[in-house]
């Protein structure tokens, strides 16, 4: 995987362009980094394996999210599916089992799950569904049966079920197949409350880590101080315990660079950290892990700035003493060190939440040039490496026999075009084409 990847990356031109790798928790991707690792550096490059490797934020909070599931009994899993395969130094809690076998209905994602697989199988059971659909007038929708290796495919089955659940629900109290997979009227209440899809970048990984662990604690202590705690409220805060310890295993894996790059956020800077005593707690190693970077990496130019001269002569060894004199008169060029640029930024205001960040720096690129570049680099990395999992998955859905003639160069021109028109930019896009 380390060869093809460093080869990929070779024939790109991208050997001095890595930022930051974003990966799953699963212990083989460690090892990946590691003997990228070397094979960057027997190439003379430098790439740190530790603060360039950033762990998947969509992956850390399904993880726990399925701790969560497991304590509550919504999900059937053995002991050993998730927790038994994590080892001491690394986590393979990615090599989950397939979905439990349909004999287990103790949950009613389990129950519709059963009720999907046994549609898919029976035609006649399709055409009752169906008819039961015209009686309640609701949409016939085939039910898509989920994986757990396929985030949101468990939300998809929910989703078209909540849309047919009347019709489910008749068809399993009229049939003596499903009469034990009936999901009743507060299950399916319940059914409506789970869902959600988004590709945070590292700024937001903190935030959200933090966020995630708070409300957590806060519900945890409303449930233990409850008045006449009952046994539902124990499992709850098992649960949500649960969640909290698989959060807090993940994040502490995780380097300062995602503390340093909040710093680059103007909607953030440092005011996030005062306001929260997780921030407070975080500001100090973040802030001298971001400064380490910009001074290292970034600020090496502010030691020989641009001439400002009113005479533009490139060379001074041609200036005579006059010009040179005359210079220094009208010159408005200022001695600034690295920290000049860094204290001028944090003066400003922080900006409002819906604020483009990246159209921000594009504008005050002239006033912060270096904190411009450092921000272009760090604030790109992406906090999940869910998008890339779905380009592969598009890219597949695209390659088929019959498009073996497509070339290289049209499979990513719609793939491109597919990512463009499901996006922000869509808008823009269309108006350019009708342009």
């Amino acid at each position: 995987m380390a060869n093809m990847f460093y080869d990929s990356l070779k024939k790109s031109g991208l050997l001095n362009k890595i930022q930051g790798i974003t990966l799953d928790n699963a212990s083989v991707n460690t090892v990946f980094m590691k003997e990228l690792g070397k094979l960057l550096g027997n190439d003379g490059r430098e790439f740190d394996v530790k603060n360039q490797h950033f762990h998947c934020f969509e992956h850390v909070v399904n993880l726990a999210v399925q701790d969560t599931f497991k304590m509550l009994k919504l999900e059937h899993c053995a002991d050993d599916s998730i927790d038994g395969m994590d080892s001491e130094d690394e986590s393979t809690d990615e090599e989950m089992e397939e979905n439990p076998e349909e004999s287990n209905t103790n949950s009613p994602i389990a129950r519709l799950r059963s009720i999907c697989k046994k549609l898919k199988k029976s035609e006649q059971l399709k055409n009752k569904l169906r008819n039961c659909c015209s009686a309640f007038q609701e949409d016939f929708i085939h039910l898509p049966l989920d994986v757990s290796t396929r985030w949101n495919s468990t939300h998809d089955l929910i989703a078209a079920g909540l849309r047919m659940q009347k019709s489910i629900s008749a068809l399993a109290q009229n049939n003596a197949t499903l009469s034990h997979l009936l999901i009743e009227k507060e299950e399916w209440i319940f059914l409506g409350k789970l869902g959600g899809d988004r590709y945070p970048t590292i700024a937001s990984v903190v935030v959200g880590v933090n966020i995630l662990l708070d409300s957590t604690e806060a519900l945890c202590k409303s449930l233990d101080d409850k008045p006449g705690r009952d046994k539902t409220d124990e499992n709850l805060i098992l649960a949500f315990q649960a969640e909290r310890d698989k959060l807090i295993k993940h994040y502490n894996k995780s380097n300062w660079i995602y503390g340093a790059v909040l710093v680059l956020d103007p909607r953030h800077k440092l005011e996030t950290f005062d306001r929260t005593q997780w921030g407070k707690d975080l500001k100090k190693e973040s802030y001298d892990k971001f400064e380490e970077i910009f001074r290292t990496e970034y600020a090496a130019s502010l030691d020989n700035p641009p001439s400002e001269g009113i005479i533009p002569i490139s060379n001074d060894s041609e200036m005579d003493e006059y010009t040179k004199a005359l210079n220094s008169i009208y010159s408005t060029e200022k001695k600034r060190d690295w920290t000049t640029e860094v204290e001028n930024y944090l003066k400003l205001d922080r900006e409002n939440k819906d604020v483009d960040i990246l159209e921000w720096w594009s504008q005050k690129e002239q006033n912060f040039p270096n904190l411009a570049r450092m921000a272009r680099d760090y604030l790109s990395i992406c906090g999940s490496n869910v998008p890339s999992e779905r380009l592969l998955s598009k890219a597949g859905l695209i390659i088929r026999k019959h498009r073996n003639r497509l070339s290289n160069k049209h499979i990513e021109l719609l793939l491109c075009m597919n990512s463009w028109f499901t996006s922000e930019l869509a808008p823009k896009i269309k108006l350019q084409l009708l342009s």
